[in-house]
């Protein structure tokens, strides 16, 4: 008996004797909430109800509900929104429907599950105040119209051609929202002809009514049909040009430079020191090719920084801008060389990323093979200043 009491204690310690680690929580959780259940069921036709539950199987969060999900169309009055326990949503109407009409509730990024932030970018609950589902769709791309670099966020709104309101002042009939590689794509859309156009909405009314708001628009009407179907859209976005000179923007680029977007092209701004104690500063401007962007390099970056200066032009002030630098300014101005050549000479550019006050032409020494070629330098003030405004300087010929 001894000896069987020793075994059996000598086993249980053996058990007992886990190695010690960190519990590792398993895999990361990478997928998003599942719709599992709503009140009316997804997909109801005659719908009458003014709230609506919405079930999902884990615990949720919601993430600026308003501004992030889509509601096609749009409704008169937004919804009150909140969550029921940990994994519902209650959505409360306040306003009446449009009969014989489909509605579409993209909740997108909107929803996040609790654990991981996880989103649903398509998921939806859709309903007919009808006796069907409209089940027509349209796609498409946005693309800025100079650069052809893809646009995401921007509304795509359709109007009825019947629609008396306007790009400018009413509300779309239908809409949906640019991805981030620019495409989009509408559903559950009826038959009819509609107005289309695309907008970057930067006070979230759906309405074309500010001058920095992108834009893009089709000349020709989009017919869908459940015969017929449409070719993808492509349409081209664009800052329409401003009735009224303004600055759209501002910033100090890593080189120094004050960049300032203008609403419209411009001859000339000038600058002004609104508190100066001491020191001279002056500006020289770089325009870019439209005249619309300029950058404005401080001649002493020393007496700039945190400065306020306004902003002028020939009809009068602007502005008042900051001189607010993000990042310490580089030490060197990385100057790169580039030769042009010709059929009897040959030129030596040299750019830096931001201008040069002067430069020591003694300095500089050609050659070829280990000889020295004789070349000309700039010696007027007015050929040394033109390059110093364009930012680089160049050495006239070889020969």
């Amino acid at each position: 008996m001894g000896i069987d009491r020793l075994l059996i204690m000598g086993s249980l310690l053996l058990v007992s004797c886990a190695q010690v680690g960190s519990i590792t929580g398993g895999e990361k959780d990478v997928v998003p909430p599942q719709l599992v259940s709503a009140t009316p069921p997804n997909g109801s036709l005659h719908f009458n109800s003014s709230v609506i539950r919405l079930g999902f199987d884990e615990r949720i969060q919601l993430d600026r509900f308003l501004d992030k999900a889509l509601i096609s169309p749009p409704l008169d009055a937004a919804p009150d929104v909140r969550i029921v326990g940990s994994k519902d949503i209650e959505i409360r109407l306040n306003a009446p429907l449009a009969p014989n009409t489909t509605y579409t509730f993209n909740l997108g990024s909107a929803l996040k599950d609790l654990a991981e932030g996880n989103t649903s970018p398509d998921l939806t609950y859709v309903f007919s105040t009808g006796s069907s589902l409209d089940s027509l769709g349209l796609v498409g791309a946005v693309v800025n119209a100079f650069t052809g670099v893809p646009e995401p966020d921007l509304f795509i709104l359709l109007y009825a051609t019947d629609d008396t309101s306007t790009f400018r002042s009413g509300r779309p009939t239908y809409m949906t929202r640019s991805r981030a590689n620019g495409t989009f794509a509408l559903d559950y859309l009826p038959e009819g002809q509609f107005r289309a156009y695309a907008l970057r909405d930067k006070n979230a009314n759906l309405r074309y009514d500010l001058p920095n708001e992108d834009v893009a628009c089709l000349d020709q009407l989009i017919t869908l049909s459940a015969a017929d179907s449409v070719a993808p859209l492509l349409m081209r976005s664009f800052l329409p040009e401003s009735p009224a000179q303004s600055v759209r923007a501002s910033s100090v680029t890593a080189d120094g430079a004050l960049r300032v977007v203008l609403a419209r092209s411009a001859d000339t701004v000038v600058v002004r020191d609104v508190a100066r104690t001491g020191g001279s500063l002056s500006w020289i401007p770089e325009w870019n090719a439209t005249r619309d962007t300029v950058l404005l390099w401080p001649s002493d970056t020393t007496l700039v920084s945190e400065g306020t200066y306004q902003l002028s032009d020939a009809d009068g002030v602007l502005d008042t801008l900051k001189y607010r630098p993000v990042t310490r300014m580089p030490f060197h101005t990385g100057i790169t060389v580039a030769m042009i050549e010709g059929p009897d000479s040959a030129w030596i550019r040299l750019r830096a990323s931001r201008p040069i006050e002067r430069f020591d032409a003694v300095r500089i020494r050609c050659e070829q093979d280990s000889i020295a070629l004789p070349f000309h330098r700039p010696v007027r003030m007015s050929h040394v200043h033109y390059c110093f405004t364009r930012r680089w300087t160049r050495a006239v010929p070889f020969r």
